[in-house]
């Protein structure tokens, strides 16, 4: 299980990244879904699934039971298929 130092740890990583790519660059931010035959496949530019490691570390961050809604009325620019993250106590 992480922990917060984990999480912090992550989080840096994810900066270095950004910062490596230059996503402050970027004017441009995408991500999508789409099905393909029986999978749901997540696509994204740098910054898109930038943004979506971001969301994730931060779901890890709170209580079992928060969730997050993606879909083309938040996060998605493209959305053929909705997704709900959500955060589960299973060890």
């Amino acid at each position: 299980m992480a922990n917060a130092a984990d999480l912090s740890r992550i989080q840096a990583e994810l900066l270095g990244i950004a910062s490596a790519a230059r996503v402050d660059q970027i004017d441009y931010t995408y991500l999508g879904t789409r099905r393909e035959d029986e999978a749901l496949v997540v696509e994204g530019n740098v910054h898109g699934l930038l943004r979506l490691a971001a969301h994730l570390v931060a779901l890890a961050q709170q209580k079992p039971g928060s969730h997050l809604h993606l879909d083309d009325a938040s996060e998605l620019t493209e959305c053929g298929q909705p997704i709900i993250l959500m955060h589960v106590a299973r060890e």
